[in-house]
């Protein structure tokens, strides 16, 4: 338990000082949301009334789709992946540590973006406070859980960023946050189905608890859980 509380709070120091991952869980989930938060509430001002969760499932996917991969692949290359060898160190412990850290980092983006957002676009307050959080921690938790996929697989630094993007943009453009998802190609939606954004909007926005929002983030999270189990054998035995 010690060690698993060191490797957490190394691995958020480790962040800190990460100029890419900084950039991707604060800078630009926050320039996105005064860039994009200025746009859509001056172009369409009805978009206010779910401009929160909007800009919220843009943030969370910024940083979890981006910056976690980022950070997880260095974990898992080079000298970081030999001294966990060499202290007899659990390889989970990475994944873990690295899942608590980003959890933490866009958390607190989160928050900054739901009291600031109404305060500076005069959008609509959330209806039900706890389903909202509760909803958006499954969302953190859901999106987090790919990008750690992503950065196991994933080992070539150079075509982490294109895998990376490859989930990243069909997440802006295909869940429904950019406009009605029923607009699209039926392929299109069905392909936006798939990816936690979707789901986490669509979660967010309602007032209600409706299971058919939250069950699919459950298949999500659980397919991602699997398959980071199999590659961490996989790297244990390597």
């Amino acid at each position: 338990m010690e060690v698993l509380a060191y490797s957490i709070i190394l691995q958020w120091k480790r962040n800190l000082r990460n100029k890419n991952v900084l950039l991707l869980y604060y800078i630009i989930p926050l320039g996105f949301w005064a860039f994009m938060g200025a746009i859509f509430s001056s172009i369409n001002p009805n978009m206010k009334s779910v401009l929160l969760e909007v800009l919220t499932v843009i943030a969370v996917s910024t940083g979890a789709l981006l910056g976690v991969p980022i950070s997880l692949s260095e974990s898992y290359t080079g000298d970081i992946k030999k001294s966990y060898i060499a202290g007899n160190i659990k390889l989970w412990i990475g994944v873990i540590s690295n899942f608590i850290s980003a959890f933490i980092h866009l958390s607190i983006v989160s928050v900054i973006i739901y009291f600031l957002t109404p305060v500076t676009f005069h959008t609509k307050a959330v209806e039900n406070i706890p389903l909202y959080v509760i909803f958006l921690l499954l969302f953190l938790i859901t999106s987090i859980s790919v990008g750690c996929v992503i950065g196991l697989y994933v080992k070539d630094q150079g075509k982490l960023t294109i895998y990376s993007q490859i989930v990243y943009m069909p997440s802006l453009m295909l869940s429904g946050i950019m406009f009605d998802a029923a607009m699209l190609p039926k392929a299109f939606e069905l392909a936006g189905k798939l990816l936690p954004a979707t789901w986490g909007f669509e979660a967010m926005k309602s007032a209600k608890f409706q299971l058919s929002f939250v069950l699919p983030q459950f298949i999500i999270l659980g397919i991602a859980i699997l398959l980071i189990s199999l590659r961490l054998i996989r790297i244990m035995k390597e």
